[in-house]
């Protein structure tokens, strides 16, 4: 049994770009340029909605979606961006 739970628990770890449960989602990073920040989102996080934001129409002025992507990828576009975190509401996990 205890053989089990830890393959259950590396299975989860490295199952998709996330550490949720093994739930495969893509990330979504919001770039701010206005007030020079960002955050990487999960896409079923209720502020990117896969990339869409809460905003009912965007003029693309203050910022920009990028995505989907892996978690992989999403961090090491993040690094290349100027203070991109991970949201505080969904918290994304960095790769291992």
């Amino acid at each position: 049994m205890e053989r089990h739970l830890k393959i259950e628990a590396a299975l989860r770890h490295t199952a998709g770009s996330n550490d949720r449960e093994g739930v495969m989602t893509d990330l979504y990073i919001y770039e701010n340029w206005t007030r020079k920040r960002g955050a990487i989102h999960h896409a079923d996080c209720s502020y990117c909605n896969s990339g869409e934001g809460v905003q009912i129409e965007d003029s693309g002025r203050n910022g920009k979606w990028h995505g989907p992507y892996s978690r992989e990828e999403a961090f090491c576009r993040a690094a290349t961006m100027l203070n991109i975190e991970p949201c505080k509401t969904c918290k994304p996990l960095p790769p291992t």
